[in-house]
């Protein structure tokens, strides 16, 4: 008996939609009521990685022409079995064909596009087609090693997520983006280049992701609705920031040279990780947090003799910070934790009656050289 005839339509297309389109049209062989299938799914997803083996990878072009040719009306959502989910990752072989698949995407009306282009040969990046970045119907948009070069202007009112990952492009291209995304919630840069003045002002955007974009000079952010900040691995010698609703401010491995205009009044937990800033840059951070509950330093360097003042702070976290001194005012902190310290560390926490929890470890087998004041 063919137990796969008996599965409902929905449960086979569920199956096969989560493989590439190569796999789901190998697999619409194994069943007679499956051999259509696959002409019904929303998702066109083609891989380099797919064609290793028996099938070569140079083969990749010819089949992704024949199954675009074959769902051209999907695409354009001519018929009921529209294409909603296009993905090519990653992508090594190049040819004129690659033209007229974007053509396409950019005359249809897809939700989601994910493209991971990997140029060979001269490692030169690809271009990425304007008329890509002015699909209306677009609600997810994820581009890695994709250049964008001369954007003017782009229309993606509905786009609720993009992610940029090892993208060329430079401020003016990234404001023209942002710019035509109205509705933008999630935004993630990971490893861009030629960014020097991030820019970033939305009445939408909740969630913004920085890692890896070396070689910024400054980083200004104004958002009445972004939520959630998270800074990695990407040197700003200017930080500027007022954002009333963030309540989650995470900052790794970057250098803070020059902290002013700080505006979080909503800021409830802030974590800074192997940043290097000093006892000016802390105070100005902390001066525009008036909400702070919750404060993580680890490894931090360039710190001396810091102050931590703050009428809000209930926890306070300080792993591996050599700096020999720390000042706490903080009348309503409840826990103290102190871990890696360096010998001869004192801890004034006079302003500190509400404390609960104290915790001290050295960066020495023996505690001798901890001094704090109670």
């Amino acid at each position: 008996m063919d137990r796969l005839s008996e599965l409902h339509d929905r449960v086979i297309r569920r199956i096969l939609c989560l493989v590439p389109t190569i796999y789901a049209v190998q697999m619409s062989l194994l069943s007679k009521r499956w051999r259509y299938m696959w002409y019904s799914l929303p998702v066109s997803e083609f891989s380099d990685h797919d064609f290793a083996g028996a099938i070569l990878q140079h083969k990749l072009g010819r089949f992704m022409d024949k199954c675009l040719k074959l769902r051209e009306n999907d695409m354009l959502s001519v018929t009921d079995n529209a294409v909603t989910k296009f993905k090519l990752l990653p992508y090594y072989s190049w040819g004129s064909n690659v033209v007229g698949w974007f053509r396409l995407v950019a005359k249809s009306n897809i939700k989601e596009l994910d493209l991971y282009i990997i140029r060979s040969g001269e490692g030169k990046l690809w271009h990425l087609p304007v008329d890509l970045l002015r699909v209306r119907a677009l609600s997810h948009l994820r581009l890695n090693g994709i250049q964008l070069k001369d954007l003017h202007s782009t229309s993606l009112p509905l786009l609720i997520s993009l992610s940029l990952v090892r993208v060329h492009l430079d401020d003016q291209a990234l404001h023209n983006i942002l710019l035509g995304c109205c509705s933008l919630e999630k935004l993630l840069l990971d490893s861009c280049h030629g960014l020097l003045n991030i820019e970033v002002s939305s009445i939408s955007l909740k969630f913004l992701k920085i890692d890896c974009c070396t070689g910024l000079l400054k980083l200004a952010i104004s958002s009445s609705s972004i939520e959630f900040l998270e800074m990695d691995s990407s040197a700003c010698a200017t930080f500027q920031i007022k954002a009333v609703n963030l309540e989650s401010l995470r900052l790794s491995d970057i250098v803070l040279k020059d902290i002013h205009s700080v505006s979080l009044p909503s800021l409830v937990s802030l974590s800074l990780v192997r940043v290097r800033l000093d006892d000016q840059a802390i105070h100005n951070l902390l001066s525009g947090c008036c909400s702070l509950e919750k404060l993580f330093l680890n490894s931090c360097h360039g710190l001396y003799k810091p102050e931590v003042s703050s009428l809000s702070l209930k926890f306070l976290e300080i792993d591996s910070c050599q700096s020999p001194r720390f000042e706490i005012k903080a009348i309503k902190l409840e826990s103290l934790l102190c871990h890696g310290v360096r010998a001869c560390f004192k801890l004034n926490l006079s302003s500190c009656k509400t404390l609960k929890n104290l915790s001290l470890t050295s960066s020495i087998s023996s505690e001798q050289g901890l001094e704090y004041a109670n």
